[in-house]
């Protein structure tokens, strides 16, 4: 506080002493002993407080700036509206009411203490080392918001998280969290309301991990779930896949079978895949791998309308699964995934997408490729259409021959004439007997005997 007053007033005095304070006043604070309680509303251009104990503090308002430092946690119990805000410390309390940022800030820039035993962002309250939970998260307000660990800091777990996007489809928000260790997703780390000039990205100098059935998941959408904005990961490694793999990989990144592993049929399908954007850009050194999570029809792990992959080291070992979306929103998926795929610089002779080999000319994981499979569909489509098509043209015939017989001459018969023969000669095998014929039926009369001739 005494800081930001001795601020306020060298900048004054600055340009009417002809000098300018801003240089000394940029460089970081040292340090004073002891906590920094704010007990009052504060209103500033600059505030600067650094203190190795603990921080807390009201409303603060500074028209330009607010920076501070603690060896301890800082809490927040009011607003604080600045146009930059940063604040680095073994821990950080946003309560309830309180917010870091308004609508008109550009920036707020977080920074982890190295000397922290602990890193949990989004999911729940935890008890103990540095943390900003789901719900502290969501009192952050800024067009830009990063999260930094610096030193040799512990893993960067991060659970369920949600980030709100501009809508915008150029310069709009962006969160970054930036380790030079390893950052392990086990919760949703999703951005709504994302627009194409969103952006959502994770840089880890180790690795970066995302456990798919602890609920791992990275994502940006637009207002109505479409993908939209740029999910941008750059790390040495990258691995999305289930807890034992990565528990396999971090003991050897090549054991045998890695690929097949890789490539299974996932027990529980998500053809959505555990990241979803836009645009999907990876940056990688070492290694670039994202299990199937599809079934037994079409491979899955990351759903995206374009995704470029840059291999920055000598070779890159990339096994990625998943799917692409062309112009119409049509999905391209399995072997034909792989030509969507933008690739810059060196890939191992074993790097694939879904199955394919990169260096692949045919590569059929599911059988015919794109042209086979159009007309193997334009076959299935006429036999499907066949019995319709057969019994339009019976009836048709039917209809037809129906009206041919009204229009034929109607006969009438005056007489009716039994032109069965009267006499039926039956064959009969059995003996018959009988009393003779008394009533002469249908007897035959025998002829007269010839008259003698008369003598002449």
């Amino acid at each position: 506080s005494m800081r930001s007053a001795l601020s306020a007033t060298l900048n004054a005095l600055g340009p009417a002493s002809g000098f300018d304070f801003a240089p000394l006043f940029a460089l970081a604070p040292v340090r004073m002993a002891g906590p920094i309680a704010l007990n009052g509303a504060v209103s500033t251009s600059r505030l600067v407080a650094a203190g190795s104990g603990g921080f807390s503090a009201l409303a603060i308002t500074a028209t330009q700036s607010a920076s501070i430092s603690s060896g301890g946690v800082a809490r927040f119990a009011g607003g604080v509206a600045a146009l930059a805000i940063d604040v680095l410390s073994a821990d950080i309390v946003i309560l309830p009411g309180a917010s870091l940022g308004t609508a008109a800030t550009t920036q707020i820039a977080i920074g982890i203490d190295p000397a922290t035993t602990s890193i949990a962002l989004g999911g729940a309250a935890a008890t103990s080392g540095w943390s900003l939970d789901n719900a502290e998260f969501a009192r952050l307000s800024a067009r830009q918001i990063g999260i930094t660990a610096t030193g040799t800091p512990p893993a960067i777990a991060i659970g369920t998280l949600g980030l709100i996007g501009s809508g915008l489809a150029a310069n709009g928000n962006s969160v970054t969290v930036t380790t030079p260790g390893i950052i392990r997703v086990t919760g949703s780390a999703a951005m709504a309301g994302a627009g194409a000039g969103d952006i959502f990205r994770l840089s880890a100098g180790n690795r970066i991990e995302v456990v798919t059935d602890a609920g791992g998941r990275l994502g940006l959408a637009a207002t109505g779930g479409a993908l939209s904005g740029t999910l941008d990961l750059a790390t040495a490694n990258l691995w999305v896949g289930s807890a034992s793999l990565l528990s396999q990989l971090a003991q050897n990144v090549g054991f045998a079978g890695r690929d097949a592993v890789l490539g299974q049929v996932a027990a529980t399908p998500d053809l959505a895949g555990a990241l979803t954007a836009g645009r999907i850009t990876i940056t990688a050194s070492g290694s670039a791998l994202v299990q199937n999570s599809g079934d037994t029809t079409q491979r899955a792990g990351f759903s995206s309308n374009s995704i470029a992959v840059a291999a920055t080291g000598a070779t890159l070992d990339m096994v990625i699964n998943g799917r692409t979306f062309d112009a119409g929103g049509i999905a391209v998926t399995n072997e034909d995934t792989l030509a969507t795929v933008a690739r810059n610089g060196s890939f191992s002779a074993t790097s694939s997408v879904n199955g394919c080999l990169l260096t692949a000319t045919v590569c059929t994981v599911f059988g015919p490729g794109v042209e086979q499979r159009a007309i193997i569909g334009a076959i299935a489509t006429n036999l499907a259409n066949l019995p319709r098509e057969t019994n339009a043209l019976l009836e048709s015939a039917e209809d037809e021959a129906r009206d041919a017989a009204d229009k034929l001459p109607q006969s009438r018969i005056n007489r009716l004439v039994d032109l069965g023969d009267p006499v039926l000669d039956a064959d009969i095998d059995d003996p018959v007997t009988g009393g003779g014929n008394p009533a002469l039926w249908l007897d035959v009369p025998a002829l007269p005997a010839p008259a003698p001739e008369k003598q002449k």
